[in-house]
């Protein structure tokens, strides 16, 4: 019946979806849709940042430690220090935008010139026919976004933006920070539980079972989840790699300059590992519109002022 329902009314819809998609308005409805997924995404994840932080500083935290004793305080520290950097990673990784080409990268030739290098097999000229623009090497255009976006790896609907040449930093210390947070209150209060005998349980303690199983699960939950996208981001990171180019590639990747080398074209010229991961708000090694190379030349973008014959064989 509902087949029959559907071919009965086939040629209205069709004739409703025409005119709405001629007008616009599904376009209009897809972007509306995606901007509010992202948003309500966002606000998931601050939401459980939130809930969980004071969850586990209020009510978990001083009844499974002693806080006045030097190991409670160390506890209070490491906790705080942790919860800290998850929050000051997501807010970067959120605001800051992924970079977008800058300069004079509109062509000057005609759309079937452009289109013929943009299908061209040639490393670093491409043109992105949305943005009518030369597209910079590495570079992505986001439907979600609606522009070009540097180094883009991918769109992340938990921070409502996408991972690229100026946040990528941050994204990878939000995961970093998350993974370690949520692992850190999983093992505590695996080994409350464990160790405790339930009869001499303080009475406070057995009232807070119940949302301490809670925060357990969620937490080792989380902390699992962030341990394969972490080892999957340092598989990219330490090879210098974007998702989008480890999908797409077909020969050796020509941007792998070494690990350590690779680390600071993402986190600076940092002389050590230990700084790279401190909150900073420093610019990374490269402007986004080029990249050093293996073989020692720098891939940059093409021509970027117009079209010529040289372009064009």
């Amino acid at each position: 019946q509902f087949l029959y329902f559907i071919a009965l009314f086939q040629p209205t819809l069709s004739i409703y979806g025409g005119w709405l998609a001629e007008m616009g308005i599904l376009q209009l409805i897809g972007d509306v849709g995606q901007k509010l997924l992202g948003v309500l995404c966002q606000g998931i994840a601050w939401m459980l940042l939130l809930w969980i932080s004071h969850t586990w500083f209020r009510d978990i935290l001083p009844v499974i430690s002693d806080l006045g004793s030097a190991h409670g305080m160390f506890q209070l520290v490491v906790s705080g220090w942790l919860t800290f950097n998850v929050a000051w990673n997501h807010y970067m990784a959120s605001t800051v935008g992924p970079g977008h080409p800058q300069g004079d990268l509109v062509p000057t030739g005609e759309p079937e010139e452009c289109d013929m290098i943009r299908r061209r097999e040639e490393p670093w000229s491409r043109f992105c026919s949305v943005c009518w623009q030369w597209k910079p090497p590495r570079t992505h255009h986001c439907y979600f976004c609606g522009c070009c976006v540097l180094k883009m790896d991918h769109h992340c609907p938990w921070i409502n933006n996408c991972v690229g040449h100026q946040n990528q930093k941050y994204f990878f210390l939000m995961l970093l920070y998350i993974f370690l947070a949520t692992g850190y209150i999983s093992l505590h209060l695996f080994l409350y539980v464990k160790g405790i005998n339930p009869a001499y349980l303080p009475s406070n303690a057995r009232q807070l079972e119940p949302i301490m199983g809670v925060v357990f699960l969620l937490c080792l939950t989380i902390s699992v989840a962030m341990a394969f996208f972490l080892a999957w981001n340092c598989v990219l990171l330490f090879s210098n790699q974007t998702a989008i180019e480890f999908v797409a590639r077909r020969a050796k990747n020509p941007f792998d300059l070494g690990r350590f080398a690779n680390l600071q074209q993402v986190f600076g010229s940092y002389p050590s590992l230990w700084m790279m991961i401190m909150p900073t708000t420093g610019p990374t090694h490269t402007n986004g519109h080029e990249y050093p190379t293996s073989t020692g030349s720098m891939a940059t973008v093409t021509n970027p002022s117009g079209l010529s014959a040289n372009a064009l064989k």
